[in-house]
């Protein structure tokens, strides 16, 4: 009987630590819906669903193939929003670039053109913990 609630506890424990993920977790993503609108209407990506992509999350950043950092501004528990301004001096405001939420292993990005060529990108994937 002994040897079962042992067993049970180690269980729950590794399956525990599958379900809530938070810093210092990386993650497999595999990308859900990609859409990209402009003024014109809606636009090629050039990105495929089901395309996969890594994610790590550090002490204050969120770190996408290793490529793009994101600030953390917000997280509790499992959920996490960050966000990644552009280099223009705009002062005294910082001009969000993109946007990123993951909440409950569900990610959700937006990035936005600042130029001539408008655009807002918006990205859904769904993430699991490695």
């Amino acid at each position: 009987m002994k040897i079962m609630k042992v067993f049970l506890s180690l269980f729950f424990l590794f399956l525990s630590s599958n379900l809530f993920s938070a810093e210092g977790d990386s993650y497999a993503c595999i990308i859900k819906n990609i859409n990209k609108n402009t003024p014109s209407g809606i636009s090629d990506t050039g990105i495929e669903i089901n395309t996969l992509f890594e994610l790590d999350w550090k002490k204050d950043t969120i770190v996408i193939d290793s490529v793009s950092i994101y600030e953390i501004l917000a997280k509790r528990d499992e959920n996490v929003f960050a966000t990644q301004d552009l280099e223009i001096d705009f002062k005294p405001y910082a001009i969000p670039y993109s946007t990123l939420y993951l909440v409950d292993g569900h990610l959700s990005l937006s990035l936005h053109s600042p130029d001539e060529n408008h655009f807002t990108l918006s990205v859904f994937a769904d993430c699991n913990v490695n």
